[in-house]
């Protein structure tokens, strides 16, 4: 389980590593002080369930869970519908993907 945690905590870090160093096209400049618009699966989605799993975002206290994943993320029913939102949303990220 821990080598597992660790591919998936690698292979994050080289996909972002390789997102950073793509060019864009608009002439318009990266607002680092922007805050960045959070993307995310439904509570529903296996994969989104799988990620907290294995990332450790749902915790127990007590008797209840609780969700540690951002709040006012933007969720939707699809990947595609993920995706879609985070190809047109320059300050958007997606945080809950095994692929």
């Amino acid at each position: 389980m821990k080598k597992n945690r660790i591919l998936i905590v690698a292979i994050l870090a080289i996909s972002m590593v390789f997102v950073g160093c793509t060019s864009s096209e608009e002439g318009e400049a990266f607002d680092i002080e922007r805050d960045i618009t959070v993307v995310a699966r439904d509570a529903a989605s296996g994969t989104r369930g799988a990620f907290h799993e294995i990332m450790e975002i749902i915790q127990k206290e007590r008797s209840s869970e609780i969700d540690r994943l951002v709040v006012g993320a933007l969720e939707f029913d699809g990947t595609d519908k993920v995706i879609t939102a985070v190809e047109g949303d320059k300050y958007g990220i997606e945080v809950n993907s095994i692929w």
